[in-house]
């Protein structure tokens, strides 16, 4: 009895390799959308229901 891998094994391994690389590879991007929503949210004007307003 031989052993020999067949061709879809191979596949299976070398699909594996680039599907780690490629989660590998890919950035996390909620911290830039958290910095990037705050810098947005806190460079608004101030309304007149801002609380600071509202303390006269």
């Amino acid at each position: 009895m031989t052993y020999s891998p067949s061709a879809g094994n191979n596949r299976g391994i070398i699909g594996a390799l680039v599907s780690a690389a490629i989660t590998r590879a890919a950035p996390d991007y909620m911290p830039l959308a958290r910095q990037a929503n705050a810098s947005a949210f806190y460079t608004l004007p101030r309304g007149p229901y801002f609380p600071k307003r509202l303390k006269k």
